[in-house]
């Protein structure tokens, strides 16, 4: 059975894990095979790194 619920967005970022000040950010170069890598660079250091997920994250928790 489905219920409507109340919920609250948020956001997520992705502090980087080299220089500590950064959010690493989508650069629009993506790879699907064989998996999903979402290539996101460091807008303080340059640092590249892969995620499955696109950063930054929007979620949703119910109220």
């Amino acid at each position: 059975m489905e219920k409507e619920v109340e919920v609250e967005p948020f956001g997520i970022v992705y502090i980087c894990d080299e220089c500590q000040i950064g959010e690493l950010r989508p650069t629009g170069n993506n790879s699907y095979m064989p998996e999903i890598k979402i290539e996101h660079r460091c807008s303080n250091c340059g640092d590249l790194k892969y995620f499955k997920e696109n950063y930054p994250l929007i979620k949703f928790r119910i109220k």
